[in-house]
Order: structure tokens, then C-alpha cells, then sequence
């Protein structure tokens, strides 16, 4: 697609059939450095590796400078290929990488107030593209039809968990090619899910060995040897892969576990806190390992917080004990902290059905909704009409009861790598502010802003409609979408119906829009719905779009929206309203995520008397 050399400006505006009245004034395209910067000091490493995502045999040398502070610092890697800057002034900086024999390279990144460090990748590349000692590894060779075949069939088979099939295809399919990276790989988590601990090892030491740069085997290695407790195998395995993709959940989840058993505690509060924000439901306790890490480095208050929010949304939870003794601990005696909940209780094997055969490269962003659905019970059936009745009754009742209502939200922007490697990112906490309003029957207006951030540098937009996006579901909008019941899933262990809907084709959408100096586009939109099965209120949300918009280059818009219920006390009412959220854009051919999270919900009713200071 050809780039419009003409600068955008848009918001995405929750329309409804009518325009919102107050959005902030639009951003421009982001600049190469920053305009705004936070105040206070941060941390940031500087992770160097190879072209294949391998940790440098020898020191590279890390050039660190600003543009717009003082700063201008050189500093060799040490343990781990890593170059650590501590107590630097929060803003962008320029990151300079030389090493002997290899190209230098120029990054850049972000430093912010995190309560973790913040982290850059850098990937060298050859001098001389002829040195074979250093040249890139030789891709999967091509697989004949047969042996394909083979292979595309025992990855279906492990993807339902049909194991004795998956077995009969992918051992014709080593016969075929026993030199495929991609069939010893899945011959190895095939063996990992069978509990051959020798014969999924041999696979997947194969794979790498095949394909240096084969990510899925290196994850899956090293889940293998978490098992076995091998844990400087698990360090030096899956700081490979996470060179190869930062953003896996996997491995960012293995290798916190692996460094607290090697007593590295500053990178297990770094690799578990990461993995918390991927993807915490998979692993709630995480936390409390997090909590250990910070208690171990003497931040207990920090720790307290994690453990005390552990307890608030895991209350059911196996290791719920744990942490409250923990927490106690840390409470009345500080000086305990230490012997808190034993390592082995924490260094735990995640499941073998959690190695995700896949042979694609990790895509940036979370699939589209029309990949693939997940899980559904056979019994019992769903009536679409009954759900969606029961999902319309929640709808109205939101837009009766809410009106007004405020927030404290939490923001995280980032920019992104074509493959997903983190860029840099800028965080906000602002005051959230959301009006909904019926101008006449049949037609609802959502008003939101915010107050109390920055000019923003990373995006060049904000996520607007967060509030309001259950509203689809509402008898004025449920008619504009295709929509059928999938079954009985679950959400956070709790029934719920899934319900995909999707933009009808003889009616005009009208539900969110990009308004840009070419005019409004408003977004066809598919997506998915967890409706809670007792309840009927929307429990968590996914969207795509339907098609891009080549005007604006518009490629991706895929947001997810997770719900919470909030108890107003005065009103006597309780609502479910968004708890966190993510928004990923491919725009002008640059990829950015927002992340959202919410806290101090107040609302306000034209019906209540008592006056409460707005944010302005």
C-alpha cells in the first residue's frame, strides 16, 4: 500500500450516530523523539544479542545519549549480553551498539518510572555477510507434499489433543524428513505432552540445532528443562527465544521461575512482572512470586501490594494460604521476609498442554478473532435469543444507571517492531471521564475524555470508546451485526456464553469511527463476546476490523476489553465496567499497543444532590 505523504490527525470517536463533543485535540505522526518527557529517574537495560537472537561469545560496547538531557554514557555488556544504565532522568534516548565483527547499530528507547527496569533488544548483524562463522542460519528446507501432508496432520491432531494421531502422522512424517526443523519440533512437543522426557529433548536439541533461530523449539526446550530443574540450561535456552520474541507469555513465565531458583532476584521481578502483563489469568501466581522477588530485594511495602491484590482477585486460589502467611509476614514481622514460602513451591513446571504447537513466527498482536475459537462445552445448548435477551436487559440497564461516571486509569503506549519487539513507551495516569446520553429514542451519545496527561509522544491517537463498546448489544445496535452463540465457554473460571458478532452488510456502520482531515471512517467490526452464563453481563470483549482503510492505512485495529463488576454504594447499583484493556494498531506501517487499566470508579447521576468536584 502506498504511503499518503500527508500528516493525520484522527481520534477514534465512539460515535453511536452522532459526534462526541469533547475529545482531546488530535496528535500528530510520532515525531523521531520525544516532545514531553515525565519527571524522576529510571533504569534501563540494554540486552545485545546476535543475529539469531544467541548472547554475544564477547563484550560489544553500549553508547547511551539524549538529546534533550545531559546523559552520554558508554558501558560494556556484561553477565547475560547485558549493559545496565541505573538512576537516569525518565525520556527517550538514542542506544548505540558496537561489537568486533559486527555492523554497529542505532535503537532507539524509553526510559520510565516503572517499578521494574525498562528493557531494549538489540540484534547485531554480521560485518561481512561471507563469514560463515557468523552468517545467518539456512532456513527450513522445503518439505515435499507427502511429508507435509504429514506433518499439517499431526499438528491438528496436537492442537485437539489427539496424541495417538498426532503420533502415527509426525513419526511418518521424521521418516519423510528427518532433518526438518519444524517436524523434529513438534515430535518434541508431542513427546513433552507424552511424558517422554529423553525423546522430546533429542527432538527439540535437534530442531535447534537444524534452525538456530527456530523460537518455538527454543521455548519449548526450555519448558523441558525447567522440568528437569536444569535451571542455568532454562536461563541460557530462553534468553534465546525471548530475544527472538519478547512478548512471549511462555517464556518470560519459565524464565522467572528458573532465576528465582538461581536467586536472581532483580530479573525475576523483571521477567514476572512481564509476564503478569501478557497474560496474568495463565499464571496468577506469578504474583506472589513477584512478591518474594521484592521482599528479597527489601521493597516490602511493594511487595505487600502485589500479595494484597493477589489475595483480592484470586481469593479461591490453591496458593492463597501461601500468600496470606506471606503477607503477614511482611505485616507484623519484617525481618522474616526472607523465609517466606519455600522455592519449591514456586518454581513450578508449567503443564505440558501449555506448549502451543505453532509454526508460524509470533505475530505482534493477539490473533484475529476469526482464527480459530476457543474451547466451547458440548452440553448444554446455547438459544442465541435467550443471551442476547439477557445481554440487551444488562446493555439498557448500563446506560440508565451510569450517565457519568469517572475513573483513574492507568495508560501504557507503546510502540512496537514489525516483529513485535518492544520499541519504547511512555506511561500516564490521568482522570477518566465518560457521559452517556439518549438525545432522542433511538439514538445514545458517549462523551469521553480525559485530563491530567501529557501531550503524547509514542501514538499518534488514544483509545476512546473503552466504556461503552458492550453497548452493541443494546436493542437500538443489535440488529447492525451478524451475530451467533458459539457455546458455553468460561472466562476466569466462570461459565460464560461466546457469542461472535460481525458487521451486517446492508447496514451502515455506526459504532466507532477515525475522524481524519479526509473525514469520518467508521470501522466495520467483528469480533467476540464472553457473556457471564448467570449474569448476562458482558464479561470481557475482542474486535477486528472487518477490512482495513487503505485512505488512512489503517491495517489492524484489534481491541480487547476485560470487565470487572463495581459496587456504587449510594446508587445501590452494580455495574460492569472495564478493568483493563488493549488496543493494537497498525497504522502508516507502524504497529503501536496501548494498554489500559482502571481503579476509583465514581458515579455521578443528575438525580443526586450532592455536589462532588468533576475532574476539570
Amino acid at each position: 500500500m502506498s504511503r499518503l505523504r500527508v500528516a493525520l490527525f484522527f481520534a477514534i470517536i465512539l460515535g453511536l450516530a452522532a459526534d462526541a463533543s469533547a475529545q482531546r485535540p488530535p496528535q500528530s505522526d510520532i515525531p523521531d523523539t520525544p516532545r514531553d518527557t515525565m519527571s524522576g529517574m529510571g533504569t534501563l537495560v540494554v540486552r545485545v544479542r546476535d543475529h539469531r537472537g544467541v548472547i554475544m561469545p564477547h563484550q560489544a560496547l553500549v553508547h547511551l545519549y539524549s538529546h534533550f538531557n545531559t546523559v552520554n554514557i558508554t558501558e560494556p555488556t556484561r553477565d547475560g549480553g547485558e549493559a545496565v544504565f541505573r538512576n537516569i532522568p525518565v525520556g527517550g534516548y538514542r542506544v548505540e551498539v558496537t561489537a568486533l565483527g559486527y555492523q554497529k547499530a542505532d535503537e532507539e528507547a524509553w526510559v520510565h518510572p516503572l517499578s521494574g527496569s525498562n528493557y531494549t533488544f538489540v540484534n547485531l548483524q554480521p560485518e561481512s555477510p561471507g563469514d560463515t562463522a557468523q552468517a545467518p542460519p539456512t532456513a527450513a528446507p522445503v518439505l515435499a507434499p507427502k511429508a507435509r501432508k504429514e506433518l499439517e496432520a499431526g499438528l491438528e491432531a496436537l492442537k485437539t489433543e489427539q496424541l495417538e494421531i498426532a503420533q502415527k502422522h509426525l513419526e511418518r512424517a521424521l521418516k519423510l524428513a528427518p532433518g526438518n526443523p519444524d517436524v523434529n519440533y513438534l515430535a518434541g512437543v508431542l513427546y513433552l505432552k507424552l511424558n517422554d522426557g529423553a525423546k522430546a529433548k533429542s527432538h527439540l536439541e535437534k530442531a535447534v540445532q537444524l534452525q538456530p533461530d527456530h523460537y518455538q523449539a527454543l521455548a519449548a526446550l526450555g519448558i523441558l528443562l525447567l522440568r528437569e530443574r536444569d535451571y542455568p540450561g532454562v536461563i541460557r535456552t530462553l534468553e534465546q527465544a525471548l530475544a527472538l520474541n519478547p512478548q512471549s507469555w511462555d517464556g518470560h513465565n519459565a524464565i522467572a521461575r528458573a532465576y528465582w531458583a538461581e536467586g536472581e532476584y532483580e530479573k525475576t521481578r523483571a521477567h514476572a512482572g512481564r509476564a503478569l502483563e501478557l497474560g496474568e489469568p495463565r499464571a496468577p501466581d506469578l504474583r506472589i512470586l513477584l512478591a518474594l522477588a521484592l521482599a528479597k530485594l527489601g521493597e516490602r511495602e511493594k511487595a505487600a501490594g502485589e500479595l494484597e491484590l493477589f489475595l483480592q482477585r484470586y481469593p479461591d486460589h490453591q496458593a492463597a494460604g501461601n500468600a496470606q502467611r506471606f503477607l503477614t509476614q511482611i505485616r507484623d514481622r519484617p525481618a522474616a521476609t526472607t523465609a517466606a514460602v519455600p522455592a519449591a513451591d514456586l518454581v513450578q513446571t508449567p503443564p505440558a498442554a501449555a506448549v502451543t504447537p505453532a509454526l508460524a513466527f509470533p505475530n505482534w498482536a493477539p490473533p484475529e478473532v476469526d482464527t480459530g475459537a476457543p474451547p466451547v462445552a458440548a452440553d448444554p445448548p446455547c438459544s442465541l435469543p435467550t443471551v442476547l435477551a439477557g445481554a440487551a436487559r444488562q446493555a439498557k440497564a448500563l446506560v440508565e444507571n451510569l450517565q457519568r461516571f469517572t475513573a483513574i486509569e492507568q495508560i501504557e503506549y507503546s510502540r512496537l517492531a514489525d516483529d513485535g519487539t518492544f520499541k519504547f513507551a511512555e506511561e500516564q495516569k490521568v482522570n477518566y471521564l465518560v457521559f452517556i446520553q439518549e438525545i432522542r429514542p433511538g439514538i445514545l451519545v458517549t462523551d469521553e475524555s480525559r485530563s491530567g496527561g501529557r501531550p503524547v509522544t509514542v501514538s499518534p491517537t488514544q483509545s476512546n470508546g473503552l466504556a461503552s463498546l458492550a453497548l452493541i448489544f443494546h436493542p437500538y445496535y443489535v440488529e447492525d451485526f451478524e451475530m451467533r452463540c458459539e457455546g458455553l465457554g468460561e472466562w476466569k473460571g466462570q461459565p460464560a456464553w461466546q457469542v461472535y458478532f460481525r458487521q451486517r452488510d446492508d447496514r451502515p456502520p455506526r459504532f466507532q469511527r477515525y475522524r481524519t482531515t479526509h473525514g469520518s471512517h467508521y470501522l466495520k467490526l467483528k469480533g467476540r463476546a464472553w457473556i457471564a452464563a448467570n449474569s448476562y453481563n458482558v464479561v470481557r470483549l475482542e474486535t477486528d476490523l472487518l477490512e482495513p482503510i487503505p485512505l488512512v492505512q489503517l491495517e489492524r485495529h484489534h481491541l480487547l476489553i476485560e470487565y470487572q463488576p463495581i459496587q456504587f454504594t449510594q446508587r445501590k447499583v452494580r455495574l460492569w465496567l472495564p478493568a483493563h484493556a488493549e488496543l493494537y494498531l497498525h497504522l502508516k506501517g507502524r504497529r503501536y499497543r496501548h494498554r489500559h487499566d482502571f481503579s476509583d470508579y465514581k458515579l455521578f447521576s443528575v438525580e443526586v444532590s450532592e455536589k462532588i468536584q468533576l475532574p476539570q
